[in-house]
């Protein structure tokens, strides 16, 4: 009995800026969900260039590369100790 295996999924985007999920927008309202925020705060976001977004048909999507980088740039922010002046 012969095993095949499958070759490795390529990635969606041709340039790995989805981490391997085909999906490369978020809902508005996932943002909102994840990130706990109102809808005015979430476009003040996109508004400020803090997320990417796109408008698709008639609805706001976000990168989900953006969602990420704007997630690990909170994540560095929050680490840094505050200086005791």
């Amino acid at each position: 009995m012969a095993t095949t295996t499958a070759p490795p999924a390529q990635c969606v985007c041709g340039g790995c800026i989805c981490g391997g999920d085909p999906a490369l927008f978020y809902e508005l309202s996932e943002v909102m969900t994840m990130l706990r925020i109102s809808r005015s705060s979430a476009y003040k976001l996109i508004r400020t260039g803090q997320l990417e977004s796109k408008l698709v048909l008639t609805q706001r999507k976000v990168f989900r590369k953006s969602f990420r980088r704007y997630l690990a740039k909170r994540d560095d922010l929050a680490a840094v100790p505050a200086s005791n002046g």
